[in-house]
């Protein structure tokens, strides 16, 4: 399950009636599609700045404590 982002993180990103249709996908759960998304951008985010900045504690952080322009 995501544990960076939430449901209100997607939708300050994309359109509403949008994020509603990729998770009313059949083949795959709400979780899955936001868990893939997560796993995707993090990582992208991670090989582009692992050299400057400590990017497990980054992404470690949850609720509260994450920031959110991250």
């Amino acid at each position: 399950m995501s544990t960076f982002l939430s449901k209100e993180d997607y939708r300050a990103s994309i359109k509403s009636y949008r994020f509603d249709q990729l998770l009313a996908d059949e083949e795959y759960s709400p979780e899955d599609v936001m868990d893939d998304a997560e796993s995707e951008a993090i990582a992208t985010v991670k090989d582009a700045l692992f050299g400057y900045y400590d990017v497990d504690t980054i992404f470690a952080a949850t609720g509260t404590n994450r920031k959110k322009n991250v």
